[in-house]
């Protein structure tokens, strides 16, 4: 039996038996571990808000023979803010699903843990719209793990862009294209540029038009579900939540 101790977030949980609990924690020294969590539902235990979904801070774990067990933790941030408002709870349960989708077990996955902790707190601020918010996530999720569009040439003809009005986008050849593709005006390109390039709390502070966030948003949310290929109970949820119109 050995301790470690972890930065980290939790990023989901599951009930074990009558009292314990099951967490699955995403960290910056062990990428994504889990732990079981013992008695963290007596009604007197100090893990019972500890041991949420969203709560970020210093773990200290043991390790038996086939598993980790939680010993103390230590919350920085409970993110209590988004259990206020249902639509902004599930933006925020989708960004920890993503997260469980990308990452593994005794990876890098600093990045990913930041990124998760800024969307999430641009969430709470409210100064983004969610939708952005969850585009915004969703192209930065890609890039930090290499699968971002190319922009700086045309993929069809791989010549560099070149200045004009509007782009064409192809989901299949991803980027930009000089024939046909998906339509979009420059200052979306430009919207798409900034996020990939830029990392830090900076990614969720920048301001676009109506029809430039409508169409932003609109082509990465089918962008990512193209690169992925992968149902997310929690989007589902989501849309549910948010009516036939939605185009989450």
């Amino acid at each position: 039996m050995s301790d470690m101790r972890v930065t980290g977030m939790i990023t989901s949980v599951m009930k074990i038996g009558e009292y314990d609990r099951r967490i699955v924690l995403l960290t910056k020294e062990v990428g994504r571990i889990s732990a079981f969590v013992r008695n963290a539902r007596r009604p007197n235990s100090p893990f019972l808000a500890a041991s949420a979904p969203f709560v970020t801070g210093v773990f200290y774990l043991y390790r038996g023979r086939d598993s980790y067990s939680v010993r103390e933790i230590e919350v920085r941030e409970y993110f209590s803010e988004l259990s206020a408002d249902i639509e902004r709870t599930y933006y925020g349960l989708y960004f920890l699903d993503v997260a469980n989708f990308y990452t593994r077990e005794n990876n890098h996955e600093a990045p990913t843990l930041y990124l998760v902790f800024r969307a999430l707190a641009a969430l709470r601020a409210g100064e983004m719209a969610p939708a952005l918010v969850r585009a915004v996530f969703e192209l930065r999720m890609l890039t930090v793990h290499g699968e971002y569009p190319y922009l700086a040439r045309f993929m069809d003809t791989k010549e560099p862009v070149d200045d004009r009005p509007v782009y064409g986008f192809n989901l299949r050849k991803d980027g930009l294209v000089a024939q046909g593709g998906r339509q979009l005006q420059k200052a979306t390109v430009r919207a798409m540029d900034y996020v990939i390039r830029t990392d830090g709390a900076a990614v969720f502070s920048f301001a676009v038009s109506e029809s430039v966030e409508r169409e932003f948003t609109g082509l990465i949310t089918d962008y990512f579900r193209y690169k992925t290929g992968h149902e997310f109970k929690s989007l589902a949820a989501l849309s549910w939540l948010q009516g036939p119109s939605s185009e989450a």
